[in-house]
């Protein structure tokens, strides 16, 4: 019988023998990065009402709404999509946030092109 702190392999987790914690080789966090780059806008798409007084003069030439394109500079773009993400916790299915925020990290973890974003 050995008392040493060997440490197990086991489904590709390193467990030590002298106590229950699991370090896990999987990180999430480089998952989670990898997927919020998958989503940086180049653009970003935005809809203006025009003005009554432009719309009522133009005779109809003008429509009742403007779509503008902006380019979106590379250091704003990560902050977009955290930005698209907690209007999408907002509206994710749940009575709690825990689950919401559950429902859509799993979501954005193992379907990414399923998301708003």
């Amino acid at each position: 019988m050995s008392f040493g702190s060997e440490e197990v392999l086991t489904f590709g987790n390193t467990q030590n023998r002298l106590y229950k914690d699991i370090v896990t080789n999987l990180q999430i966090d480089r998952i989670l990065f990898a997927n919020a780059e998958m989503m940086l806008p180049m653009f970003s798409f935005y809809i203006y009402k025009v003005d009554k007084k432009i719309f009522k003069n133009t005779r109809g030439k003008s429509g009742k709404y403007t779509f503008i394109w902006k380019y979106v500079t590379p250091y704003k773009r990560f902050m977009l999509v955290m930005f698209w993400l907690m209007r999408e916790l907002k509206i994710t299915q749940g009575r709690q946030i825990k689950d919401r925020l559950r429902g859509l990290l799993h979501t954005f973890i193992f379907h990414p092109k399923q998301t708003w974003a």
